[in-house]
């Protein structure tokens, strides 16, 4: 991931390595201290669901053109119907 306050780009071990990416996520990344972020959960998660961020909007091409997350699997199912 790309940090767009200082353009350096970051590496997330540990639990944070299994956020998966979503153009519609259920977390957002909140700087919790000066070097430490937190994923916040902005939707429900219910038992079971996946944990998802957002990467960036240009993580997967420009204005995440090549994204395959699951939302936007959707979003060109429904669009080619």
């Amino acid at each position: 991931m790309n940090s767009s306050k200082n353009g350096k780009d970051l590496l997330f071990l540990g639990p944070a390595a299994y956020l998966n990416h979503s153009c519609e996520a259920n977390t957002k990344w909140e700087r919790c201290g000066e070097d430490m972020w937190c994923a916040l959960t902005v939707k429900h998660i219910k038992s079971g669901d996946e944990i998802t961020a957002n990467y960036g909007d240009h993580f997967f091409g420009t204005n995440n053109n090549e994204c395959k997350c699951q939302s936007c699997n959707n979003k060109r199912h429904v669009s080619c119907n």
